[in-house]
């Protein structure tokens, strides 16, 4: 038969109602110098126990109980090692004998200057026909310890000095007040609950003023609506909540509109232009223009032009990418085939770099021209991209 924790009242715990947090607070034990004891239960949604105790032997702790009777469900440390039988019960004046099923969890178990420390963690009810049933609720309970006579950790008799019984009461954890902060906050299109400013520890944020469950950080803030922060203090969650009201503007809708073609030659440029805003921030290839926040931006160089415009809000967008194509120009090189001063009758073949198509000086469009004539010859060769360049002048002399 279970053994059932009888309280003075009881708190109904449902999804819109927030459970409260009751505390033994750090109950004393033993108090011999060396091998002392303690134990603190806080009860909730879960029990957690705080159990402290000598390093280097075993001690135990039993729950309902003024003696060692049948059947008293216990924990116990008794192992230097992992307490993988934290969870045991006594079936009389004998020692305990570990649970076939384990419902404490241990959450940290530390040794510091001689004490050890194990705080775990349980269901209020296991089902567990072995284990001891809390409620949430005030009220008192008896507790039965016990310890290691000498150090190590094999269960021997104890002897009266190692022995005792305490008693324990539960009171209300008190609610932490509701956290801080501004009761109006305004943001752009876009933002989500995580940007929402409130101070205090552990920040949840709900729909509503009480119940409910948290909203997740990444929802996105809908203008004109409230929100409601709790924040959660010592495991105990406030009662009370924040509103915050909050006022979503829209973001700009940034465009660029180019003054010309925007693919062109060396030399060239072309001139964007941003949509109306109130400020602004050039970049090329998602990297920002150092100097460039004027509306307007010439463009000389290859790349994706995109501009940032900032509202009078204080709300910022980026545009699309508007992309500029510089091509090179081509080389225009005049190579003679022989000597370029010669007498009447004779002719030098002069050769243009290779290009798509040429314009000679004297109206030729062939790569090469044969010269029979005195004078200056230079070229302009357009490459496959539709760019010019002009070669410096090849002197003919005939004499």
């Amino acid at each position: 038969m279970k053994n059932k924790l009888l309280f003075l009242s009881f708190l109904l715990l449902s999804t819109f109602v927030q459970a409260q947090t009751y505390t033994t607070g750090v109950v004393s034990l033993s108090s011999t110098a060396g091998l002392a004891m303690t134990a603190k239960m806080d009860v909730g949604t879960q029990v957690t126990l705080t159990l402290t105790g000598p390093s280097g032997r075993w001690f135990a702790l039993g729950f309902d109980a003024t003696s060692m009777g049948t059947g008293n469900d216990v924990v116990m440390a008794h192992t230097a090692g992992t307490l993988s039988s934290f969870d045991a019960s006594i079936g009389g004046y004998s020692a305990p004998t570990a649970d076939p099923q384990q419902n404490w969890t241990i959450v940290s178990d530390a040794v510091a200057s001689g004490v050890r420390t194990v705080v775990a963690t349980r269901a209020l009810i296991t089902g567990d026909a072995n284990d001891y049933d809390f409620t949430a609720a005030t009220g008192s309970l008896s507790l039965i310890w016990a310890r290691a006579g000498s150090a190590g950790y094999s269960f021997s008799y104890h002897g009266s000095s190692n022995r005792g019984i305490s008693n324990a009461t539960f009171t209300l954890v008190p609610p932490p007040a509701a956290p801080t902060g501004s009761a109006s906050q305004t943001f752009c299109a876009g933002a989500q609950i995580s940007q929402l400013s409130a101070t205090g520890s552990n920040i949840q944020w709900y729909a509503s003023p009480t119940g409910g469950t948290p909203l997740s950080g990444t929802t996105v803030l809908v203008n004109g609506l409230t929100y409601y922060a709790s924040q959660t203090v010592n495991s105990v969650q406030s009662t009370n909540r924040l509103a915050v009201t909050v006022t979503v503007n829209a973001l700009p809708t940034p465009a660029i509109t180019a003054g010309g073609t925007t693919t062109f030659c060396s030399g060239g440029s072309v001139t964007l232009t941003a949509s109306t805003g109130s400020s602004y921030q050039w970049n090329v290839n998602g990297a920002a223009i150092s100097g460039s926040t004027s509306a307007t931006y010439t463009a000389n160089a290859t790349g994706n032009y995109s501009v940032t415009v900032t509202n009078a809000n204080g709300c910022s967008a980026t545009s699309a990418a508007t992309a500029v194509l510089v091509n090179n120009l081509p080389t225009a090189t005049i190579t003679a085939g022989g000597a370029t001063t010669f007498c009447q009758g004779g002719n030098v073949v002069l050769t243009a770099n290779a290009g798509s198509t040429y314009l000679w000086s004297n109206g030729a469009q062939t790569q090469s021209i044969t010269v029979t004539a005195g004078g200056s010859y230079y070229v302009t060769v357009t490459n496959a991209s539709g760019c010019s360049a002009t070669s410096t002048a090849t002197t003919v002399t005939v004499n």
